[in-house]
Formats: C-alpha cells, sequence, structure tokens
C-alpha cells in the first residue's frame, strides 16, 4: 500500500501489525534506558581520562548504531577495499563485559553492573575478546564487528581495546525509527513495536552515544552550558529530560521535568 501512495492506509496497517507484534513478548523500555544512564555513569569523564592497561592489539572496527541505520552498507563498503574482513554481528563483546560483571558483583545490589565492571581486569576482557574473533577468523589483520548493540559499551571498548577503532552510523531519527518500526526483526529489538517505546529508547541511545563522543559527561556543566548559550526569559515553557544525577541542575531550569521517564515536580 505505501508503493502505492496509499500512505494513510499503509500506516494503519503498520501499527496494527506492530502492535499485535508488541503483544507476544515482555520489554521494559525503561529498564533499557536507565541501563545506558547507569552506562555513562559509570564511565564518566574522570574514568575515561585515568589511564587504563588495556589490551594493545590492533585489528577490531567496531561498527556501532542504530538498526537501518547504514551498519551494512559502511560493512560492505569497507570489505570491498580489500583490507579488512567481516566478522558479522557477534555477541562476544558484551557477553564478556556483562558476564564478568555479574561475578563481580554477586550479590552486591547497591552496585550497577555497569558501576561493577569499572572494576574488571578489562585488559583481560580485551585479550579474551581477541582470541575468540581470532578463532572465528584466523589470519586477518583487520576485522569489522558490525554489532549495532555495542554502541552501549564504546567506553569499555575503549578501555579494553585501546587500539581498536569505532564507526558511529547516524541516521535521521525519523529516517531511522520508521525504517525499524515497519521492520520485523528474528527475536531482536523488542522496543521497535511501540512508537512510544520507539522513541524512548532512540533518546536514550543518542544520549548515550553524544557522551561518548565527549569523552565523559559534562553532566555537572549542563546547566551553565544552557544558560551561557540560551537567553531563557526568551521561553514561555521550557522542557526538559534528564536521566542521570548529575542532570538535576540542568532539570532545574524547566517547567516541564523529566527524569529516568518519570514527570517529577
Amino acid at each position: 500500500m505505501e508503493d502505492l501512495g496509499q500512505d494513510a492506509a499503509s500506516f494503519q496497517a503498520l501499527e496494527e501489525g506492530a502492535r499485535l507484534m508488541r503483544g507476544t513478548f515482555e520489554f521494559d523500555v525503561a529498564a533499557e534506558c536507565a541501563g545506558m544512564a547507569e552506562m555513562a555513569e559509570a564511565y564518566d569523564a574522570a574514568f575515561m581520562a585515568a589511564p587504563t592497561p588495556g589490551h594493545q592489539e590492533a585489528g577490531p572496527v567496531f561498527v556501532v548504531g542504530m538498526p537501518r541505520s547504514g551498519t551494512t552498507l559502511v560493512e560492505r563498503l569497507l570489505v570491498q577495499s580489500g583490507q579488512v574482513v567481516s566478522a558479522g554481528e557477534p555477541q562476544d563483546f558484551g557477553h564478556l563485559l556483562l558476564y564478568n560483571s555479574a561475578r563481580m558483583r554477586g550479590a552486591d545490589t547497591t552496585r550497577t553492573l555497569a558501576q561493577a565492571s569499572t572494576g574488571l581486569d578489562l585488559a583481560a576482557i580485551g585479550r579474551e575478546y581477541m582470541r575468540g574473533l581470532r578463532e572465528i577468523i584466523p589470519g586477518s589483520t583487520l576485522f569489522i564487528d558490525k554489532m549495532p548493540a555495542n554502541f552501549m559499551f564504546c567506553g569499555a571498548i575503549l578501555k579494553a581495546l585501546p587500539e581498536a577503532r569505532i564507526i558511529h552510523l547516524v541516521r535521521d531519527p525519523l529516517d531511522s525509527c520508521y525504517a525499524m518500526y515497519k521492520t520485523l526483526f528474528f527475536n531482536m529489538y523488542p522496543f521497535s513495536y511501540d512508537q512510544a517505546e520507539l522513541a524512548g529508547y532512540f533518546v536514550g541511545y543518542r544520549r548515550l552515544m553524544a557522551h561518548w563522543h565527549l569523552g565523559g559527561d559534562r553532566g555537572a556543566h549542563k546547566a551553565a552550558d544552557i544558560r551561557a548559550r540560551y537567553d531563557l526569559s526568551r521561553y514561555t515553557r521550557i522542557h526538559a529530560y534528564g536521566d542521570r544525577r548529575k542532570d538535576l541542575p540542568m532539570l532545574s531550569l524547566a517547567h516541564e521535568r523529566w527524569y529516568r521517564g518519570k514527570r517529577i515536580a
């Protein structure tokens, strides 16, 4: 119907299909977004700037981003150069980091998995990751790890594998979200079947990537940055969203405040 120009009927059918699919599984988008915020809070500017002995081995090129953002196209272009091979979408790095973080945390639920991961021997994580990937693609100097969800772990990747390269694919939010919304994924991306959940997850992803691009959180400086850039007296209503404790001074500037998915006074 979309190809025939029947846009309204096409989107109505898409909404109905997505609604039916969403009803087949349990998913908590707030918990997912909280996990992203916890990762940014644990891997703050001070931690990222502190010297850490990583595994000094070149080779991996991580291609990250949202699904349908162009990661496959970039992977193919790089492979066509003849200088790099693809390892597909291995889940190795995330599995190693989360599994060992859970073991380190143990029964201490006062710490998040992200906080626990900062106490790991990240060089050992990087070494084990490289051992596993070299078994998959032996003899290749450079290889691509195209697991889009590795955007969650950019800070840990850079600490564990300081010689790694990370390519972040960015697409227009509307194009990206619509492409995900109309795709039936196989046991992946449960956030993509509800428009509100999709938007919430996308915002969390963009915030986390902004954090990585800055090399650490500027949470404590956000309020000052906003005051310096904008004349807030010109706005009759200001809305703000925060997901870290350091965002609270920034939230105090707004009339409508949202913190980790919940409206606050």
